[in-house]
């Protein structure tokens, strides 16, 4: 402790995280589930578990939907951590189960077609753009 502050070295950290959803359970309204959790060193430290506000038609849409909101999360804590002392030697790896959303976000595949909602798109475009960082 210096001048009444706490003095943090500069360590590492790893964050991670892991993203699933369920399609449609909410028997009212049929929402789907959107929960995702962020880990530091195999801690949790961050999580959300929400009711998505619209009503996915497909299981890749709301596991796309909850991708990029945890994204954003990591975005958030990778910008930070450096000012709390914390380096970011690697990058963050998003624990996904969902084969058509990693498909979708590594492919863009949805791009151009019709049909599509483009909230989707752009979600995918943000996931894609994460990637390619």
């Amino acid at each position: 402790m210096a001048n009444g502050y706490l003095c943090l070295m500069s360590q590492a950290l790893e964050f991670w995280s892991f993203v699933d959803s369920s399609w449609a359970d909410d028997k009212n309204n049929r929402r789907s589930f959107k929960p995702y959790y962020l880990f530091a060193n195999n801690a949790t430290f961050s999580w959300r578990a929400t009711l998505l506000q619209i009503i996915a038609l497909n299981t890749t849409e709301p596991e796309l939907m909850v991708l990029a909101s945890c994204c954003c999360d990591v975005i958030w804590v990778r910008k930070l951590a450096p000012k709390l002392g914390f380096l970011q030697l690697k990058p963050t790896n998003d624990y996904e189960d969902s084969t058509g959303c990693i498909f979708f976000a590594n492919n863009m595949h949805l791009r151009g077609h019709d049909g599509c909602s483009k909230h989707i798109v752009l979600r995918i475009c943000f996931i894609l753009k994460l990637i390619q960082d």
